[in-house]
């Protein structure tokens, strides 16, 4: 009888071919792959996505993987961007280099690696990956850019050890839902952990000198903060819209708290503010609306208009700055909520006394009112 006999795969045609570098040349198969081979590094592109100028760059609707193979030290800038079809990057052991924008926009992307002689993951390298789920970042990165992983699909995430800075936008959009950032990190630039629908836990370790404005804004599910113990701001918009957020404790160091740093954090209902705090400006609290009180230490000078405005539960306000100044755009603009809900708490005689005649507030001496329903309510807290 006839046997049948098995024949072999048919092997992958080239259909395009060319040079990407001085020692480096590509070819594109019928199955979809595109290889890079040779020495040395990568020519750079476009960094836009709709302006490719790579070389492959009227194959990428049949394009589906990509391999670099070893010799390559350097993946140009916009190399790949806007290869929408692309699953799967392969990066060689001798690389070094990701260059900016270089995976931007590969919607499809679901793996790559990271190969140990790359320690910086540059601006945009891999940003809108929409299904890049998973990434391994090895300890010897030291530098992630801005939007390096921005709007990615992370379930989680693990920084370098050896990692110190984070860029702009770093991590916007994902879905991992804790992070801890790592002892040596010194600099996290604005929205670098924002607009996040998962995130609830983060750690900030003590050796961050400062975070940027807009750094966890529409966090919608972060309930739990650790901050760096050295902080001296709170930037603004730092917690905008983190509608879970309930409670935050802030460094003594804290001397200024920015416009608008937890404007829209609707259940925050405790915030204990520092001895050393020196300025809240403009909304800093607008519109927290589970606020039931506040005390101001003597060390705040200045606060900004319609810094409690919109917090409907605001019992009170104790203002122990006898001089304090307040800030008033408009006279419509009120500092604090409604004068019908909110009773203000200073000394007689002080600025706090004054404002609250001019405003219709209920104004209570201090030094007499120490054990008023308002204090007892925030020692229940």
């Amino acid at each position: 009888p006839l046997v049948p006999q098995l024949l072999p795969p048919a092997s992958a045609a080239v259909v395009a071919s060319g040079s990407c570098g001085k020692n480096l040349t590509w070819t594109l198969d019928d199955q979809g792959t595109l290889t890079i081979s040779g020495t040395g590094n990568m020519e750079n592109y476009e960094t836009a996505s709709w302006s490719h100028t790579s070389p492959w760059k009227d194959s990428y609707s049949s394009m589906y993987k990509i391999v670099v193979n070893e010799g390559v030290t350097s993946i140009g800038d916009g190399a790949f961007c806007g290869a929408t079809k692309v699953t799967s990057i392969q990066l060689p052991n001798s690389l070094k280099k990701i260059g900016i924008s270089a995976c931007g926009s590969c919607y499809a992307l679901t793996e790559v690696n990271i190969p140990t002689g790359v320690t910086v993951i540059p601006n945009s390298a891999f940003y809108y990956c929409s299904n890049l789920e998973e990434i391994v970042l090895h300890d010897g990165i030291t530098e992630i850019g801005d939007g390096a992983f921005s709007h990615c699909a992370l379930k989680s995430l693990t920084l370098p050890k050896n990692l110190i800075t984070i860029g702009s936008s770093a991590f916007t959009g994902n879905e991992f839902t804790s992070v801890v950032v790592p002892s040596g990190v010194t600099t996290i630039d604005s929205f670098a952990f924002s607009h996040s629908k998962t995130l609830q836990s983060v750690i900030l370790p003590d050796t961050v000198e400062s975070i940027d404005s807009y750094l966890f804004s529409s966090d919608t599910a972060l309930t739990e903060v650790r901050l760096p113990q050295n902080l001296q701001s709170i930037p603004d918009h730092c917690f905008d819209g983190c509608t879970m957020l309930e409670h935050v404790e802030i460094p003594s160091t804290v001397t200024i708290i920015d416009d608008n740093a937890f404007r829209d954090c609707s259940r925050l209902w405790s915030i204990t503010l520092p001895d050393g705090l020196e300025e809240i400006e403009s909304y800093a609290f607008r519109n927290c609306r589970w606020l039931l009180g506040v005390k101001i230490p003597a060390s705040v000078t200045k606060i900004g208009c319609a810094e409690f405005a919109d917090c409907p539960k605001l019992m009170g306000a104790v203002v122990l700055n006898p001089n304090v100044s307040y800030n008033k755009m408009f006279d419509e603009d009120k500092i604090f909520n409604s004068a019908d809900t909110t009773s203000l708490y200073g000394y007689v005689g002080s600025t706090t006394q004054t404002y609250a005649q001019d405003y219709g507030y209920t104004f209570y001496d201090w030094t007499q009112h120490t054990h008023s329903y308002f204090e007892t309510t925030l020692e229940a807290t």
